[in-house]
Order: structure tokens, then sequence, then C-alpha cells
């Protein structure tokens, strides 16, 4: 079964209604926040992070330069709508991802400046700190992280990502059980 890669899903969800992307002066469509944050991941589901985590591996994603339409577009929301703390933390996410380190920290910071509890932001920081050896950062980053009400599995797999390219393996395992726990609890049924 050929799948269809995440980048292609999240440009055609960003692209305009009619026309193309470069014919768009001011963007004009609804970026969607959860497909955004999933196209730097390069994960497709918790299957083929698992899979990637036991073996070792880090996905085969998007190239910096495949991001940067969708840096674009959030730069272009931001300056369309003002700052908006997801939006930040999402730009920074994909900073992070093009190895654009300062911006995407700046970003984050700014993020958590307009709501100390976003989410994607905390992430990100702790993403940052993991890479530049700040263990008690990302210690404490994973603190708030583990207890934020709105984490979901991909929020594990982008520390899991970070774990595998340092090459922690086991920790990296341990964050994607922790992944499947959070996506098994969001699948159960209601109590009715």
């Amino acid at each position: 079964m050929m799948r269809t890669p995440f980048f292609f899903l999240a440009l055609v969800t960003l692209m305009p209604p009619y026309g193309s992307v470069a014919e768009a002066r001011v963007p004009e469509y609804v970026l969607n926040p959860q497909q955004v944050y999933l196209v730097p991941l390069g994960y497709e589901d918790l299957t083929d992070l698992r899979r990637h985590a036991n073996l070792g591996q880090l996905p085969r994603c998007c190239s910096a330069g495949s991001l940067e339409p969708m840096a674009q577009q959030l730069r272009a929301r931001l300056a369309q709508h003002g700052d908006d703390p997801r939006t930040l933390a999402l730009l920074g996410q994909v900073e992070l991802e093009q190895r654009l380190t300062t911006q995407a920290s700046q970003h984050f910071e700014q993020a958590l400046a307009l709501d100390g509890q976003q989410i994607e932001a905390l992430i990100g920081l702790a993403q940052l700190a993991l890479v530049q050896g700040r263990k008690g950062d990302y210690q404490r980053y994973h603190f708030l992280i583990e207890r934020h009400p709105g984490l979901e599995w991909p929020h594990l797999a982008y520390l899991a990502k970070a774990q595998l390219r340092l090459g922690h393996t086991s920790d990296a395992q341990r964050l994607v059980q922790q992944a499947e726990r959070k996506w098994q609890h969001a699948q159960a049924p209601l109590p009715k």
C-alpha cells in the first residue's frame, strides 16, 4: 500500500482554494495546526515511530528547503493576524527542523511569553535543551510537559526524535511507550 507523504498532505491543506501558492500574495487559506505540527516530525503514525525507535533510526523527512514554504506561510499568518502563541510555536518547530536554532528559540520564547503553558513551545525548548546538553533545563521542561493537560502523542514523538538524534535509543523507546499509552487513552471509549 502506498502512503501519501505528510508534506504533500500539509501542502494541499495549506494551499489557497484556487491558483498556486506562488500566486497568493497574502495567504487566504486556513492552516491546519495539527497537520503543520506533524509534517516536520516525519513519522506518519505511532507504528512508524515505534519501528524507528526500536531500530535507533531517524525518519526520512523533510529537507530544510522543503519546509521553507510552510515557514513562509506561518510568517505570513503572523504578519496578517498578529502574534499567536500556537503559530509562533509551530514556526519555531519548523525552524528547529531547518536547524535555525536561534530563530526557533526566539519564537518558542515569544509563544511562552504570550501563553506560559503553550505545549508546542515547551516541547521545542525541551528539544533545544537536550541538543545543547542542558540536562537540567530538559528535565524541567519534560516535567512540565508530562503534566500538561494538552499532551498528545506527537509531542512525545518530537522528544523521542530528539533523543534518537543523540543516539539515546532507550530514552526514545520509553518516550514511544509513553506516547502509545497517551494515544490508547485518547482512543478509549468514554464511560456512559
